[in-house]
């Protein structure tokens, strides 16, 4: 994190993070899926699923950015909502902005399931 502040804490590595990576929806899918997120007074299990196929980000940098807001609104579920499991289901914006292109947004959704 503190590489995506300080431009020059470390030349090599945030040249790594910059170059051009294509991470694929998948593999925020494949982390959270299965995940026990450990609270202070009980673990709560966590389902991912996406509707949405393909890439979601192109540099390692941005891929960390998404990971940190995914972190939070699984934490969030797991704090605040009653049931046993977060459920993180990740669909297409089906409004095709650019003709021919992917969609420049997904929605995300976080619930609890019983």
């Amino acid at each position: 994190m503190m590489r995506n502040i300080i431009l020059d804490i470390d030349v090599v590595i945030r040249e790594a993070d910059e170059a051009m990576k294509l991470h694929s929806i998948d593999e925020f899918v494949n982390k959270w899926n299965d995940f026990i997120f450990d609270m202070k007074q009980k673990q709560v299990p966590v389902v991912a699923h996406s509707d949405f196929t393909g890439f979601i980000t192109n540099r390692c940098l941005e891929t960390s950015a998404v990971d940190r807001i995914l972190y939070n609104y699984i934490n969030n579920g797991a704090r605040f909502a009653t049931t046993d499991t977060v459920q993180l289901t990740i669909l297409p914006v089906s409004i095709e902005i650019r003709p021919g292109k992917a969609p420049l947004a997904l929605a995300l959704f976080l619930g609890r399931t019983d």
